[in-house]
């Protein structure tokens, strides 16, 4: 089934005057130009250097003159294609549309049977599985879990191979090992489109570039931005501010460094290729003061996206928020109240692009099947709450109001009949039955119904097919670059 975006209908929210974001932008450049930013890329340093930027010292603290900035911001577009395998799942990034990736990164796995444990090839393979054949997730995870059993050097080739070829949707990755992990993903994804002409200015994938807050680009990240850049693939920069730790623990505070953050990494993409899409990114929440625990599923958190999105559409960027993000480890009361009042304040503010959209747990530690599909109801959901109100003759249905008349009855009515099925929001996990018909039923929570749902999902699931060509070429490239790494 083709993804299905979310697109608001309505303007977005703002929580912020003009006047306060005037305040946040002349602070963030206040730190670039006067603070700076420390990046350890020597080839960054350079392209800052060239571009009119101070060098100060062998540490590489560069200072960035806000003319320079502006530029950048000046060339980055507002909004772009995100292409597809199978053209039905291209994912239209900007504007009013909202598109969603699963969780991105956690270690751990919750599985059907309510174990917590390392993640697995396999469990990376079903997450996958449920990705691509769930239309509420649009963009897929080269990490939705790690794959502990796959050894460090080879993670990257057999991830990457089994998201191209058990999902035909777009993929988003981060890249920790660097500029040879960043070239590996992109000549499979050569191999599988067509060449590396066709991704020249195609996007196909995207790059996320997590900021080491305080104001630190390290050089692994930095070299995945310049290889995904270099082709114009999109990039997403992403601070993570855990305001009293990692930046002040003021929102204010946090939020102006945060916003320096990703304006640095915005003008490093342009100055790589200019016209490189470019996301404007959030992690930045906060931490609880009394343990020093993040605080991902906490109001500030969802604050700190609302912000992050009205700032992406003062630069006219896209945005990149946190999605349904929680702090408790299991799928229960807590987690379901926390990841709403993310994923709505996220859709309401404008947010564009959601990492970690669904299944998260334990502020982004876990994966769990049950929350995942939960996770697919509660999307499915906010589509349906933003999405255009249609009112024409038809819906209006004033003939057939008058045909009911006062005291009478609209469920037999041809209108009715007409509408039955798309009227109204059909649930798959929520339950509207009286308690005697819920008991006789079996009497089973959400997470319970969740589980069963994931467990018919996986057994319906069929792999897309691919070219015999492009599998062979993904095998070809995957195979020599494991040979090279293991030796």
């Amino acid at each position: 089934m083709a993804s299905r975006p979310i697109r608001r209908a309505f303007p977005p929210l703002n929580i912020l005057s003009e006047g306060q974001v005037e305040q946040l932008d002349a602070a963030a450049f206040r730190i670039l130009e006067t603070i700076g930013i420390q990046v350890t890329s020597p080839e960054a340093v350079e392209l800052f250097r060239r571009a009119g930027a101070r060098v100060d010292g062998e540490a590489g603290r560069l200072r960035l003159p806000r003319e320079l900035v502006r530029h950048a911001l000046s060339t980055a577009p507002g909004a772009y294609t995100l292409h597809a395998r199978n053209p039905l799942n291209d994912v239209h990034i900007g504007g009013d549309d909202c598109a969603l990736m699963p969780a991105g990164g956690p270690p751990y796995v919750r599985d059907l049977d309510g174990v917590r444990r390392p993640g697995t090839f396999a469990d990376f393979e079903a997450l996958t599985r449920l990705s691509a054949m769930s239309p509420e997730i649009h963009v897929l995870a080269r990490k939705v879990v790690e794959a502990q059993d796959v050894p460090v050097a080879i993670r990257h080739l057999e991830c990457w191979r089994a998201a191209l070829l058990l999902g035909d949707k777009p993929i988003t990755a981060g890249f920790v090992g660097g500029r040879p992990e960043a070239q590996d993903a992109l000549e499979m994804l050569a191999a599988v489109f067509g060449g590396e002409s066709a991704l020249d200015g195609h996007p196909v994938a995207q790059c996320s570039l997590n900021v080491n807050s305080p104001l630190l680009f390290d050089r692994a990240m930095v070299e995945g931005l310049l290889e995904f850049a270099r082709l114009g693939q999109p990039v997403i920069v992403t601070p993570f501010v855990m305001a009293g730790v990692m930046g002040p623990a003021t929102l204010a505070g946090a939020l102006a460094q945060h916003n320096a953050e990703v304006l640095a990494g915005v003008t490093l993409t342009q100055l790589v290729r200019p016209g490189t899409p470019v996301l404007y990114g959030t992690a930045t929440s906060n931490v609880d003061l009394r343990s020093g625990s993040p605080a991902t599923g906490s109001p500030e958190s969802a604050v700190c996206v609302a912000v992050a999105a009205q700032l992406a559409r003062h630069y006219g960027l896209p945005c990149r928020g946190g999605g349904a993000l929680t702090d408790s480890p299991v799928p229960d009361a807590q987690s379901n109240y926390e990841r709403m009042m993310l994923l709505l304040t996220s859709v309401l503010a404008g947010v564009n692009f959601m990492l970690h959209g669904a299944g998260s747990l334990e502020s982004y530690l876990t994966v769990d099947f049950e929350q995942f599909v939960i996770d697919l109801e509660l999307i499915a959901m906010l589509r349906e709450l933003v999405r255009p109100l249609e009112i024409t003759p038809e819906t209006l249905a004033l003939d057939t109001i008058a045909a009911v008349g006062p005291g009478g009855f609209f469920l037999d009515a041809p209108h009715t009949l007409r509408h039955y099925r798309q009227a109204h929001f059909l649930p798959a996990i929520s339950v509207r039955q009286p308690y005697d018909q819920w008991l006789a039923a079996g009497g089973q929570d959400a997470a319970r119904r969740a589980n069963l749902r994931c467990r018919e999902l996986l057994a319906s699931y069929v792999e897309p097919p691919m070219e015999p060509a492009a599998r062979d070429r993904l095998h070809n490239v995957v195979e020599r670059r494991k040979a090279a790494l293991l030796g």
